[in-house]
């Protein structure tokens, strides 16, 4: 698999571009989901509330139609513009629905002070006087809040550390293990639904 896509992230970007490929699945350590003081390993998906999975599932056929580097061809301006035409109000539910997931804080209740281990790419935020990162993001591909439009806030973990870290390259994914919170945190590069206290932080590998 490419390192620009991690395991659970493919699925929301093949439906974002209109691809349909869905042929992932959860992985979890088996040590003991339901304890919170064990690690679940998870994928991004995990994350999503099922109604805003099944919307991102359910893209819009008419999307397809929008011409590459057109005035339209961005996300919000596509479906307002598509939303105003022609089209039967099945049609204009479904894509309100996609929308709204596009742009959803709306989180897993469920995952709140759960301890997980999940892989994603750092987008920095701030840096200490030895320009090391003391605050970033975890997104779930390469460029994202960067390079492309940064995913749904529910695909966005927040996370602070103490112990800063000299970031080698933007590249390269990493592992982080720690406790996951709802909280969610705006600034000028995106917003996120989730936030995570963060206990370990490796290199990426499967």
């Amino acid at each position: 698999m490419n390192k620009g896509f991690l395991p659970g992230s493919l699925l929301l970007l093949l439906l974002v571009a209109g691809c349909t490929d869905s042929s992932l699945a959860t992985a979890d350590t088996g040590e003991g989901q339901n304890s919170r003081h064990a690690i679940r390993e998870v994928d991004w998906i995990d994350l999503l509330p099922d109604d805003d999975l099944a919307a991102l599932e359910d893209r819009p056929a008419l999307l397809d139609s929008i011409e590459e580097g057109s005035d339209a061809d961005t996300m919000a301006n596509s479906l307002d513009g598509q939303l105003s035409s022609d089209i039967s109000m099945e049609e204009s539910a479904r894509l309100q629905r996609y929308q709204a997931a596009l742009t959803s804080t709306r989180t897993r209740q469920e995952l709140d002070g759960t301890r997980i281990r999940i892989p994603g790419f750092v987008v920095p935020i701030n840096f200490d006087d030895q320009q090391r990162v003391t605050e970033f993001f975890l997104v779930p591909f390469f460029g994202a809040c960067i390079h492309v439009p940064p995913p749904p806030p529910n695909q966005i973990i927040y996370a602070q550390v103490d112990d800063a870290f000299v970031l080698e390259s933007i590249f390269d994914p990493v592992w982080l293990e720690g406790t996951l919170h709802l909280q969610k945190n705006d600034n000028g590069l995106g917003q996120s639904a989730y936030a995570l206290t963060v206990e370990k932080r490796e290199a990426y590998y499967q």
